[in-house]
């Protein structure tokens, strides 16, 4: 019987995402397509991305999850990047255009937005045949009141160990929750995101410190 760590690491596509969150984090989304899931969005049509920035996202479609169950406060998109790495500059672009703008005439009427704290982005990327998912989210900067790319990813070059801290995460932070109000969901969630882009944590010393980051920018 595999493993959890073993069935991170063949998660290759948003199928496969889909069925983890299923059967290992408890969503309730048996038997749905990745089509039933999600609302398509065309990046420069519906979303006014540039064109170069387009062109970095598979098909120029990206996808929202819809409310599971009536029930998701959240925008959580999923996109498929072309390029071997995640191309950090195009996501900052897809944020700044479903993030809530303070001058509300500076938000489209015709689609939701959403305060930043309350957004994730699940990118897959690499080659066709080894591709990476990667959880991300703009966190404020305690220091510099900035947004920080922080991520939670995966793929099968990760270790045993990575892996099955990946695995920890994932079902303490974004498992489906019961009986949280909005606001508790919201601060679980927020605390899967230790990590900067290309971080590596490699003691328990540096992972602390982090924690104790991530805390006071939740606070």
């Amino acid at each position: 019987m595999p493993t959890a760590e073993s069935k991170l690491a063949n998660i290759q596509n948003f199928d496969q995402l889909i069925e983890y969150l299923d059967e290992e984090l408890g969503w309730p989304i048996e038997d749905m397509t990745m089509d039933e899931l999600t609302f398509e969005y065309d990046a420069e049509a519906d979303l006014g991305l540039d064109a170069s920035v387009a062109a970095k996202i598979k098909d120029g479609i990206i996808r929202q999850l819809r409310p599971i169950e009536g029930v998701l406060p959240f925008g959580i998109f999923f996109i498929e990047f072309e390029r071997k790495r995640l191309p950090v500059v195009a996501l900052r672009k897809i944020l700044g255009h479903v993030v809530t703008k303070k001058r509300a005439s500076a938000n489209p009427t015709e689609r939701p937005t959403w305060e930043q704290h309350d957004l994730i982005f699940v990118s897959a990327y690499g080659e066709d045949d080894h591709r990476r998912i990667e959880f991300a989210h703009f966190a404020d900067d305690a220091h510099n009141g900035l947004a920080t790319l922080r991520v939670l990813c995966f793929d099968e070059d990760d270790t045993e160990r990575t892996r099955e801290w990946v695995d920890k995460q994932l079902r303490a932070k974004l498992s489906w929750p019961d009986g949280l109000s909005d606001e508790e969901w919201r601060i679980q969630w927020r605390e899967a995101f230790v990590l900067r882009h290309r971080e590596v944590i490699e003691t328990s010393k540096a992972l602390a410190k982090r924690l104790a980051e991530l805390a006071q920018s939740i606070r």
